[in-house]
């Protein structure tokens, strides 16, 4: 399969932090789903960053379209990669929750109306119709996190990276997500799951990458 992100030797550490990634190299699918597990403090926010562009490699390449993150803009990497923070706080801004989810596409110069429409689409997929008025950053944690992601996916981007996607959702949430995810899958959208979770992991990924103090101690095949 054609590789979207790759990291080549890469090392990095926040300012005067020890490294959490030391010559470290994977190559990430254009298609398929691949997990990122491990235990707190094994790097795997940290990296998700890095091959979303967000972070920059201390040394090393990461490579995001075959292009070096470090000369490519994150509104460039922003048309075809989603990336939802583990924390919704990090990536809520609006004053209401269907301002959120129309953002991108109003910023793509969707019409009005198709605009309405995926926005209709997704806060009744997510359940937050009754909810379209109201400022995310009130929202309880479960509910941003639903908001989040629906203004995320709101954009059928072609590559995902979803970082701790489950926490604060019921099961009805986490299976409504699952189909979303599965159908943007058969339609050929590839995406990195960052997931202590694994039950949705299990039932999700083709891949499960997992990583220990910077380094993947398990790299498998699960479909």
């Amino acid at each position: 399969m054609t590789a979207m992100i790759t990291a080549d030797k890469i090392c990095f550490n926040y300012a005067g932090q020890p490294e959490i990634l030391r010559d470290f190299s994977t190559a990430i699918d254009k298609k398929g789903f691949t997990a990122l597990t491990g235990s707190n403090g094994s790097g795997k926010t940290t990296l998700g960053k890095l091959l979303a562009g967000i972070l920059k490699p201390t040394s090393g390449t990461v490579s995001i379209f075959g292009q070096d993150s470090r000369s490519i803009r994150l509104s460039e990497v922003g048309r075809d990669i989603c990336y939802c923070f583990q924390n919704p706080d990090n990536q809520l801004f609006a004053q209401t929750v269907e301002d959120e989810i129309g953002f991108a596409l109003r910023l793509r110069h969707e019409s009005k109306e198709r605009t309405e429409e995926v926005v209709d689409e997704m806060t009744t997929l997510f359940r937050v119709s009754h909810l379209r008025k109201t400022m995310p950053l009130l929202l309880s944690g479960g509910e941003k996190r639903r908001v989040a992601l629906a203004a995320g996916l709101a954009l059928k981007p072609s590559f995902l990276i979803l970082d701790e996607p489950t926490p604060g959702l019921d099961s009805d949430c986490v299976d409504t997500l699952k189909e979303v995810l599965s159908d943007l899958k058969a339609r050929g959208t590839g995406a990195l799951l960052i997931s202590h979770d694994k039950a949705f992991v299990s039932d999700m990924t083709d891949r499960i990458l997992v990583l220990s103090e910077g380094r993947i101690i398990d790299d498998r095949t699960v479909r």
